[in-house]
Formats: structure tokens, sequence, C-alpha cells
């Protein structure tokens, strides 16, 4: 806030003995014109004649405050006070003079006397106030600044005062009333554009604090706070390019202005332009070397670069800068959870809250770090806290439905669950809001019901199994689906009418009486582990693709087994649940045909299949989840980590050995070696973190034990 006070000392002489008329005349002229050392040299002329000479003594310090020689000037008013203590002008100067060295008490009091002598001083009255102000008694101060007022009230400096006031008494609309009447009473008046601007930024009216500093900005172009705030403003309201603009005219003016640097870092960090939004970071740090937010958020985005040794350091220097930086110590916390160096990371989470223990987002990862490392108690005790902590925080509710659900604990995960839409990171589109929600406790007879898939290919080839379920209540169900699946789900039960996602079901010919989100079924038919729709099979491939792929393979001469190894290098947890080749071809036995069922195979693995004369690959034939679908029904039985093919060879009733990490998604519980979900499906699971090779091993016997069982049968 931009305080008012008259900085210029009142210089008002007296009369002076006859003798000394024409010396102090002579002298007060010098003084009046701008010569100070001339008008120095009469005083000292007249107080080598009369050392109690108050007006020269007075006017002494006068001098030396226009020199910014405030306790010099302290000491020659303080004397002409002492010949003469009833001239308000040797108090109120004393004043500014005790106040340029910081002693407010003793500045207030000066003031105070001042008024005491002259009770009609604005200026007393309003340096009173600035000073109450810097003392953080702003009650004192508007009690100052309101006296200044009634007795000029045309001034609009104190009605800006009076609103800086009421702005830190957080009387904002108020404080916005003084600057309004200031700015009445002079309309270019820059410093209540200024301090409008910052109350509307406060009050988060952000476009009109825009306008504000754009006024500033109009009158005075050089004003390098007003770009900078204007920039701000221009943040809050998304205008990203408006508010870079903004902060280069600021930095423009003022090359060195770190915090200027810092939110460009901000915009473009929000725009996802890492590699500018580092280099505007690293510029904030050189200005100023110990800006631990800079360094904290260069850090976060090198995490998200995967350039962790950097990341590390960033966050370290954060905490060297400001060891009470929550933040640096949460970033870091993440970095370590990355690298999975988890006591690391449960280390820098403890101290983040040890700063910060109401912090919702700490707790919360707290309780990430908790689940990845297979601490499910713990992980529930921290989204507690952090749901203690916001009671509304959307993420920590559904990351804890997700633990309950992989606990089985679905009578009360379900109803988390449905924070899924706020609390997913990516976010999930809740689409077709404009028809009711399905009550399946609702007569449906007659009534068109809207199923739509709302996240990946496997969870709608999961939980289209209750299409049957809402068919079997008299609905006439609509099944939306992403395009890829069309072909597969013609052979899905229930179906009326089948389309793909995007398709308006209106201009598609439909009157939706209720819609409802694939995943929200298993709530709406309260779904427990004993009441899952698990049909040995629900789908089935198109006769014609089955035909083609069959003629396609030919005969079989042995087992065919078909292969995923590895799923969409995006997901969260593909480093926890996909497998290098190389490591699983060291256990796939001989004596069988094996399959590619992938279609795209990263290149760290494409060396590998294409130098392995075991494994069959047609990614390029695979057109669609048509082609997949009839190539899983050519197998014997599929091996797969958990992807898309893992889901559809269950719906297919394909045998299947699923290979799951040692945290695996929650859909496939805990310990157990079947799955209510897919009957024909064989669990394989890693005791500790990423140890495949005991999951394969175990693998491989049972496959030769299915070869010889099966030549056993054949003989």
């Amino acid at each position: 806030m931009i305080l008012h006070r008259t900085s210029a000392p009142d210089a008002v002489a007296g009369p002076a003995p006859n003798s000394l008329a024409l010396a102090f005349e002579k002298a007060l002229a010098f003084h009046h014109s701008g010569q100070l050392d001339a008008a120095q040299d009469g005083y000292n002329q007249i107080l080598a004649q009369q050392p109690r000479h108050g007006d020269a003594l007075h006017l002494m310090g006068v001098l030396a405050l226009q020199r910014d020689a405030h306790a010099q000037a302290a000491e020659w008013i303080t004397q002409a006070i002492a010949v003469d203590p009833h001239k308000a002008d040797y108090h109120y100067n004393l004043g500014i003079a005790l106040q340029g060295v910081g002693q407010l008490p003793a500045a207030i009091a000066s003031y105070e006397r001042a008024i005491h002598v002259q009770p009609g001083y604005t200026n007393a009255h309003t340096n009173c106030g600035n000073a109450w102000y810097l003392l953080g008694n702003f009650q004192a101060a508007l009690a100052s600044y309101e006296a200044a007022l009634a007795l000029d009230p045309a001034d609009p400096a104190i009605h800006s005062n009076c609103g800086n006031a009421l702005r830190s008494l957080g009387q904002l609309e108020l404080a916005l009333t003084c600057y309004a009447q200031a700015l009445t009473l002079a309309p270019d008046f820059v410093d209540a554009l200024m301090n409008q601007g910052n109350v509307l930024k406060m009050l988060k009216r952000h476009a009109a604090a825009a306008e504000s500093y754009r006024k500033v900005i109009e009158r005075v172009p050089g004003h390098v706070e007003a770009h900078f705030q204007y920039g701000n403003a221009c943040e809050a309201t998304q205008r990203w390019d408006h508010a870079l603009a903004s902060y280069d005219r600021a930095l423009a003016l003022q090359p060195r202005l770190a915090q200027a640097h810092y939110n460009r870092g901000v915009v473009l960090q929000a725009l996802q332009l890492t590699e500018a939004a580092i280099v505007a970071y690293e510029q904030a740090i050189d200005c100023e070397p110990l800006h631990a937010t800079a360094h904290s958020n260069r850090g976060v985005l090198l995490q998200a670069q995967q350039r962790f040794d950097a990341a590390l350091h960033s966050y370290t220097q954060a905490i060297a800068a400001d060891p009470k930086l929550s933040g640096a110590y949460f970033n870091r916390g993440n970095t370590w959870r990355d690298l999975r160096r988890w006591d690391n990371a449960v280390a820098d989470y403890q101290a983040a809250l040890a700063l910060d223990p109401s912090g919702a987002d700490i707790h919360n990862n707290c309780g990430r770090l908790y689940w990845q490392m297979g601490n499910f108690e713990g992980a529930l005790r921290s989204f507690d806290l952090a749901l203690a902590a916001d009671p509304q925080y959307d993420g920590a509710k559904a990351n804890k439905s997700l633990v309950l659900l992989l606990l089985g604990d679905f009578a009360n995960a379900w109803p988390l669950y449905e924070w899924r839409w706020k609390g997913s990171i990516p976010k999930l589109e809740r689409r077709h809001q404009g028809f009711p929600a399905l009550q399946v406790n609702a007569s449906l007879a007659g009534r068109t019901v809207l199923l739509h898939n709302e996240q990946g290919l496997g969870d709608t080839i999961q939980f289209c199994r209750y299409v049957g379920a809402v068919a079997a209540l008299g609905a006439r169900v609509v099944l939306e689906v992403p395009q890829p699946l069309l072909g597969v789900m013609q052979s899905l039960q229930g179906v009326s009418h089948l389309i793909a996602e995007g398709v308006d079901p209106v201009s598609a010919g439909e009157s939706i009486d209720f819609q409802c989100p694939l995943l929200s079924l298993p709530l709406a038919f309260r779904t427990d582990l004993q009441t899952i729709p698990a049909s040995p099979r629900y789908l089935h491939s198109q006769p014609a693709k089955l035909l083609a792929w069959r003629k396609r393979l030919g005969p079989a001469q042995r087992p065919r087994v078909g292969l995923v190894w590895s799923g969409n290098t995006k997901h969260q947890f593909d480093r926890e649940r996909s497998i290098p080749l190389q490591q699983l071809l060291r256990y796939l036995p001989s004596g069988i045909d094996y399959v590619c069922l992938q279609k795209e195979v990263r290149a760290s693995d494409q060396a590998a299949l294409d130098a392995s004369a075991h494994i069959q690959s047609f990614a390029s034939e695979l057109n669609d989840f048509d082609d997949t679908a009839a190539l899983v029904e050519c197998m014997d039985w599929v091996i797969s980590v958990d992807t898309s093919v893992a889901h559809l060879a269950g719906a297919l009733g394909k045998p299947l050995c699923l290979l799951l990490p040692f945290v695996p998604d929650w859909r496939w519980l805990l310990e157990r070696e079947t799955s209510p979900w897919y009957p024909s499906a064989t669990l394989y699971r890693q005791k500790a973190l990423d140890a495949w090779d005991s999951v394969l091993t175990r693998l491989r016997r049972d496959i030769e034990t299915r070869v010889f069982e099966g030549a056993l049968n054949k003989a």
C-alpha cells in the first residue's frame, strides 16, 4: 500500500530580534530559493551571535531534513523546542526527523504535541496516521486520517490513506469507497489507482484490478509495479499472452526483477512450455539466488522430465534458501517416491507435515506412498487425515475408495468411488449429465437407459457385463463405447442400440430416460464380492473375423499361447505392470507356438521380438479390437500383464494367466489366485516390488504342466 505524508518540513519563520532581522531574512531567502549551503552559512552566523535563536535552530534542522540527515535534524529541532515549545511546526518537523530514524512512538508523540498546539494542523494528523500505520496500529491510523479528512475533505491523498488503513483492518469494500472518492477528486491520482487495484486483487476481482493497473500504465508508462501487477491480474484470469507481455514490459524497465521472471515461469509452466519455464525460473534464481519457490518449481519441471538428480538438487537448494518451505520437502518427497526411495520419501513428507500439519496434499501423497509400499492401513490413515484437514478433498476420497476396493471393502468403497470425477488424475470427462441419473430401484420397464464408457478400453470391457442386469429390469439399453470396441460389443447380450463414443444418442434417434457411466453400475446394484456378475464369458468375436484368423494361422501343431508383456507407456503405473520382453523370454518353455497379441511394441522390446523365432507377431494386421478378439479366440490360453487385452481374454472366457505387480490395480484384489470378475483367470502375483523372476518361474512350471497334461490327454 502507498502511504502519503508531507515529507517536506514546514519552515515557518517567526519574528527575529531587530539586530539579526536582516541576516535572518537573507538566510531565509537563500533557503527558499534552494541555495542550502548559503542558507546554512547565514543561520550559523546568527547562531554564533545568538545560540538560542529558536527559528535559526529549527531551520538548521529543516536543512538537515532536506539532506536526509534525520538524526542531525532531530538534534537541531530539539534545541529549538527547548527555546520555544509552543510552536507547532517545531514539533511537527521533529516528528518527521524521528520517523526518519525509525523512532515511531517518539514521532507520534511529537505529532500529537504539534496537534495540541495547533488542533487544525492537517499534516500533523496525516503524518501521525502514517506512523501509527507503520507500527501496525491500523485503528489508530484510521482515526488520525479521519481527523485530517475532517479538516481537509478535498485532499485525495488523505482519502487514499484512509483506504489503506481500512484495507489493513480487513474492511475491503470500505477501502474501495475511499479510493473511489480519492479518484473522484483526482482522476489521475496514480497511487490511489494502484491501491485500488491491489484491493480488487485481494477480492479476486481480477478483471477490475487489471483495469486499475491499466489506467496507471496509461498515465505512467514506465511504472514497473503497475506492469507487474497487471501481469498478475491477467495470469489470474488465464490471459496468458497478456500476462507474459506485461512481465516482459516490467523486465524491460527493471531487468533484474526476480519476481517477474518467476511469474513468467509460472505462466509458462501453466502453458506446458517446460523448457521456457525452466529458463524463467533460472533467471529468477540468477537475480535472487535464495528465491526458494523458484528452486522448488524448477524441481517440479525437472522431475516431470524424469531428470531426478537435477530435481533433487533444486529441492535441496530451495530448502537451504528457506528451511520452512514445506512445499519443497513435499516435492522432494514426490521425487523420492518416483525413484522408489521409500524411506527418503517418508522422511520428507514427515518434514513437510511438521511445518504444515494440516497440509491435505501432503497427507494425501503420503497415503499414495504407503499404498505403493503395500502399507494399506497407513494409506487409509493418511487419506483420513487429508480429509480431516479438508473434508471436501476430492482426491483423497477417490484414493481412499481405490484402496478400499483393493481390500474388497466394496460397501464402503463404491460410494467414495463416485468422487473419481473430481479426484482423478488426469480428470475424467463427465458426459451426458443432461439426462437423469439411473436409479435401479425405479421402474425401468419400457424406459430407455444410456450406459456409457468413461475410462479405458479395459474398464469398458470389464463393466459392460452389467448391461444384462439393466436389461433384465425391463429397460431398453443404449450402450455407448469407444469406436475400437464397437465390433466386439455387438455380441453383448441385452444391448438394444450400440453407438460409438461421441455420437449424440438423441441424434441417433433415441429418447433417453436415464443415463449411467459404466463404472457407477456396481454402486447402483450394490455389488459385493458375492454378487459380481461373473459369467464364464459374455463377449464373442465376430464369426467372419474368427474364421479369417484361423485360416491365417493355419492348423495348430502345438499349443498356441498369446502374449502381452507391456501396456501403454503413459499409464501412471506402467513401470510396475510391464515386463521387458527379454526377461519374459528366458522363462517361456519350448514346445509352444507363442503369438504376440500387442499392436504396439515399444522400441526397447522390438529387437528381442525380431530375434525370437518362437513368437509370431501380427501387429500390422491388428486393425481393431475385432481382430484382437478373434486372434485371442484362436489361442489355447493367454499370458498377459494388466492391460485391456487381459480383460478381453477374460470376457471371452479364454484361460488367462495374469501377471500382477506387488501392488496391483484394485480390481485384482489381494493375495487370491482367482478373480471374482473373470472365472477363467489365474493370478500370478509378485511377492515383492519388481520381483518378476519368482512370478515367471511359477508361470513356467504351470505352462510345462499344462503342456504335459495336454500331451497325456492326446495319448
